[in-house]
């Protein structure tokens, strides 16, 4: 235990470029993993640096197990670093399976607040049913049953829209099976 303290403690001023490394974001998230250990310093950096590494493929992979195995309070002190740019995160390559974690891994409170951070600017969710990453964040949000009738709601108007994109037909199936249409 106090082997690992002294790695944290070695880890602390160095955190993005360790988590933006292939091998470095393994031991990170074998730390993160470790529930048993106290590691608010490591999790403060981390939370500091959010914005940044969602977009990274190996940062990412080290907040999905923030995301994963910190329980809620850590989940909800990343979404609010993430806020102000989660519907871009949620269109990225690496940031969105971070934004589908927010969904199919949150509590209710936490699934309410990620889907309030797409609702909210100018009609992400809709914008998102039609992208290659984002329509996959939306077709987990249709599978959350607290959130699935104010999703189904906002993308009903444009459903016929969504069969004939090229990434919007998962969504129109999803709604379909949802409806049972």
């Amino acid at each position: 235990m106090e082997a690992v303290a002294s790695l944290v403690d070695v880890l602390a001023p160095m955190v993005e470029s360790v988590a933006r490394h292939p091998f470095g974001s393994r031991v990170l998230q074998r730390l993160l993993e470790r529930s048993d250990m106290p590691l608010a310093g490591l999790e403060a950096e981390l939370l500091r640096l959010a914005p940044a590494l969602g977009a990274d493929q190996f940062g990412s992979k080290v907040l999905v197990t923030l995301v994963e195995r910190r329980g809620e309070r850590s989940q909800l002190a990343l979404l609010q670093e993430l806020h102000a740019g989660f519907a871009a995160l949620a269109d990225d390559e690496y940031g969105s399976f971070l934004c589908q974690k927010f969904f199919t891994c949150g509590s209710s409170t936490v699934q309410r607040q990620a889907f309030h951070c797409l609702r909210g600017p100018r009609g992400a969710l809709m914008r998102l049913a039609f992208q290659e990453y984002g329509s996959f964040v939306v077709k987990h949000i249709l599978r959350c049953a607290p959130l699935r009738s104010l999703a189904l709601r906002a993308l009903w108007p444009r459903v016929a829209a969504l069969r004939s994109s090229k990434f919007g037909w998962r969504i129109a199936a999803e709604i379909d099976s949802a409806w049972g249409t």
